[in-house]
């Protein structure tokens, strides 16, 4: 087929969002802009996603409770939703004094002194999400996403929650010597609102990453 990513768009209707920010409809792409209300543009997205539709959400809006019904839009075909989700939060280990003064016996400890599970952070209303393994998009400026699939096609009205909030990103200050000036680094930031992508259902079998 010369032009595969025509039939991976759905058509796309009746979309509402609880926002003072106007998303829009594009087509999934290096260069292309992720957010509404920001610059940042991908410099890379899974391949077996290129072409398809996405919706540009508001990088401000990730700041918002995550409740459900926070986005909704109807698609005449049926479409697997997949999720351009932030990165997840840095690991905090729950493994405390306790750990270590047990840390010789020959047994396995409890779960609850386990390193957290890495998708932890995903509000509710992404229970029936999988996440693709080995797949990231990446956007300017910003850390690699998460990919996140729906594990059932849908068709008809939609709805998404909102992203929960997250502590703002620390700029990391370093001082040079001798005389103690001050830089701030441009290390990448966390993105803090999720990107959806629409793609067809093919009769062809995916080929996930």
């Amino acid at each position: 087929e010369a032009f595969p990513f025509l039939k991976q768009r759905p058509g796309v209707s009746n979309l509402v969002v609880d926002s003072r920010m106007e998303y829009t409809l594009g087509t999934l792409g290096v260069g292309k802009r992720g957010y509404v209300d920001a610059t940042n543009a991908f410099e890379s997205v899974p391949p077996h996603l290129l072409g398809a539709s996405f919706l540009m959400t508001a990088k401000a809006d990730g700041k918002v409770a995550a409740d459900a019904g926070f986005l909704s839009f109807s698609v005449d075909e049926e479409t697997h939703v997949y999720i351009l989700a932030p990165p997840a939060p840095p690991k905090q280990s729950t493994k405390g004094a306790a750990a270590v003064a047990l840390a010789w016996l020959p047994f396995r400890l409890p779960s609850m002194l386990s390193e957290p599970d890495e998708d932890a952070d995903l509000p509710s209303w992404m229970q029936d999400f999988e996440r693709v393994k080995g797949a990231a998009a990446k956007l300017h400026g910003l850390l690699e996403m998460r990919v996140f699939r729906s594990s059932e096609a849908r068709i008809g009205k939609i709805e998404l929650g909102a992203w929960p909030s997250s502590p703002p990103a620390k700029a990391s200050v370093k001082r040079t010597w001798p005389f103690g000036l001050s830089t701030v680094s441009s290390e990448p930031k966390a993105a803090t609102m999720y990107i959806p992508v629409l793609k067809v259902v093919s009769n062809r079998a995916e080929i996930e990453l």
